[in-house]
Order: C-alpha cells, then structure tokens, then sequence
C-alpha cells in the first residue's frame, strides 16, 4: 500500500503517505521487482511537472526510507531520478543529495549518474550534476 501511496501525484498523496506511515506501513518494503517506495517516488511522480513528487520523496526519506537499495534491474532510487529528470524540474535530485546521496558512486553496474542523466537526455539532471 505505501507502494501505491509513493506513487500518488495527486495533490492528496503526501497526506495519504503520512497517515499510512504513522499507522505503521513500512517504507522500506520492497514489491516483487525489489523496488520500494522510495524507487516509485522517483520513477512514477517524475511523469507530472506539477506532481507531488518532490514531497512524496521527502516524506519517505525523513522516515527512515532507504535510498541505498538496488531493484531487479540493478537501479537505485537516485538512477529512476536521473533519467526521468527529463520530464521534471531537478527537485527530486536535489532532494537526494540533500539527504546524503553521493552521485560519485557508480551503480551495482558500474555507471555513474553522469553518465546515466547523458544516456537519457537530461539537460537540467546532467547541469546539476555536473555542477557538483
């Protein structure tokens, strides 16, 4: 269920989050392709530049929602960020590295988010990241 609620872009979708949290959902579940919440924030939300995406993600992290945790496809939460970032405003990527998030460090595939923001044709993830 916090699956669904990370997912949310509504405007509702924070408050939802909030209360399922307090009423012990776990945000670190993972679902059957290993992605938690944290990875449906940053990959389904990205979609709607009016999304509630970035406060979605900041809820989560603020509880305890780990974005150092690899789904079936070997992404962490921070690589389905960078390449929909194209879609987006860079928020959600700031959001991370607000949080502690190296983009330094390559991926269980040995790809670094530079790369990834370039392969996927992410002008405003590649500037900031580039930036750092």
């Amino acid at each position: 269920m916090t699956h669904l609620a990370a997912a949310n872009s509504s405007d509702t979708g924070p408050n939802i989050l909030k209360i399922l949290l307090e009423n012990g959902a776990n945000q670190n579940t993972a679902d059957e392709n290993q992605e938690t919440p944290v990875h449906y924030a940053a990959k389904n939300s990205t979609k709607n530049k009016s999304s509630s995406a970035p406060s979605i993600l900041k809820i989560l992290l603020e509880n305890g929602g780990n974005f150092n945790v690899f789904n079936r496809s070997k992404e962490s939460p921070f690589d389905l960020a960078v390449m929909n970032t194209s879609n987006s405003s860079p928020r959600l990527l700031e959001i991370f590295l607000e949080k502690g998030f190296s983009p330094n460090v390559a991926n269980s595939e040995g790809v670094t988010s530079v790369y990834l923001a370039a392969a996927n044709g992410s002008e405003s993830g590649l500037r900031l990241l580039t930036r750092l």
